[in-house]
């Protein structure tokens, strides 16, 4: 339970002291998110679950960069 504290700690850590910025995609160009705010947010909720799923089979570095997206596409709905 200490650990699940500490992702979401980490977690929130990250969404305060990174700007917002595009995440490219495996083919280098920048991301184009849904363009609804509903389908935003569940896509953002989406990567969310998987950070959590890829922290609990312990691949770190997938989870943050799957944060790190849904951190990037919340910020971008707020904004609208």
């Amino acid at each position: 339970m200490g650990s699940k504290i500490n992702v979401i700690f980490v977690v929130l850590l990250i969404a305060v002291a990174t700007p917002v910025t595009l995440i490219p995609d495996s083919s280098g160009a920048a991301q184009v998110a849904y363009q609804t705010p509903y389908g935003r947010k569940a896509k953002a909720s989406r990567l969310f679950k998987q950070g959590i799923n890829q922290y609990q089979s312990n691949q770190y570095r997938a989870a943050l960069q799957s944060w790190a997206q849904a951190i990037t596409i919340y910020r971008q709905t707020k904004k609208r």
